[in-house]
């Protein structure tokens, strides 16, 4: 059986954020972070994350925190490129 990490990883404001609640970064501005999932059977170590992107922290979560929050960066995405659309 594959054993399955979730993880958000970001700058300091994002993981500072998260770590006071997850509310709090839920409800902010702030969409510098990512989640992702992560599993050694698959080649992927959490720790890597590091290597691949320029991020200040990670932690693990897990697997409601996860889809929770990527639907929170998608819609703050989405919502980023409605108002760069709209500016042309």
């Amino acid at each position: 059986m594959k054993k399955i990490s979730y993880i958000i990883y970001g700058t300091d404001k994002a993981m500072k954020l998260y770590n006071q609640s997850l509310e709090t970064l839920l409800n902010s501005n702030c969409a510098d972070f990512g989640v992702s999932k992560c599993s050694k059977d698959l080649g992927f170590d959490p720790e890597i994350i590091s290597n691949l992107f320029e991020i200040e922290g990670h932690s693990l979560i897990n697997e409601k925190n996860y889809h929770i929050l990527y639907l929170n960066i998608c819609q703050k995405v989405r919502a980023e490129k409605k108002v760069i659309f709209a500016k042309r």
